[in-house]
């Protein structure tokens, strides 16, 4: 549930600080100020694929290594998945696509892992 409320703030995060924002709301007059559409589209999935997924998988990760107390990396690695299959569902089951989810999910899993050993640590510690 969580991966699908940070994907929603996340576009509109994107859509607001992207030039996407000016193609929805003026539409006409949009693309003859920014020039070719396919380029805008591309920096905009760019910024989506390498800059707001792996946030989310670190979101992801964090919030489960604060909550899980053991096998925190491979919960994670669960909870990511239905992230990562959203995102391959739309349309990048390319090579390239793929090995992107799977480093959604090696995200996930290394920050979950970390977050559960500092804290384990700390208890131990303390």
């Amino acid at each position: 549930m969580l991966s699908f409320l940070l994907v929603v703030a996340g576009g509109w995060i994107v859509i607001q600080f992207t030039p996407m924002k000016s193609v929805l709301i003026e539409n006409d007059t949009a693309w003859s100020k920014l020039g070719d559409p396919f380029a805008v589209l591309g920096t905009t999935l760019s910024i989506i694929k390498f800059v707001m997924c792996p946030v989310i998988a670190m979101a992801i990760g964090g919030y489960v290594g604060f909550l899980v107390r053991s096998h925190a990396w491979q919960l994670a690695m669960i909870s990511a998945i239905p992230f990562t299959v959203v995102f391959l569902a739309a349309g990048d089951w390319r090579a390239e696509g793929v090995a992107l989810g799977g480093f959604y999910l090696l995200i996930a899993s290394a920050f979950a892992f970390a977050i559960a050993r500092s804290r384990s640590r700390r208890r131990a510690a303390g």
